[in-house]
């Protein structure tokens, strides 16, 4: 925010963006934080315990209450669909 303006650029703005992690959904019926989730990828790891997917497999629960949210400092003159483009290509 410590951006000057100019006449190209306009002044900065602070944006908030939301965003949730791609889960199953809807969410299955009793879930709660103790529920692995182990249809987070296209095969098996249930009997996997000792890689990174078992892992987030195991605490993905949360994420079914849980959302993310990035500040990003933009110009003014940026339009919706240009901070929607921007969230969408992960920049």
């Amino acid at each position: 925010m410590s951006i000057g303006s100019n006449d190209l650029m306009g002044s900065p703005q602070y944006c908030l963006i939301d965003f949730s992690l791609p889960i199953p959904h809807p969410m299955p019926k009793h879930q709660n934080l103790y529920h692995k989730i182990n249809n987070l990828l296209p095969y098996d790891i249930s009997n996997k315990t000792n890689n990174a997917f078992a892992k987030l497999a195991n605490e993905a629960s949360i994420f079914y209450w849980v959302s993310l949210r990035i500040g990003i400092c933009s110009p003014n003159k940026c339009a919706l669909n240009d901070i929607y483009s921007l969230s969408k290509t992960g920049i």
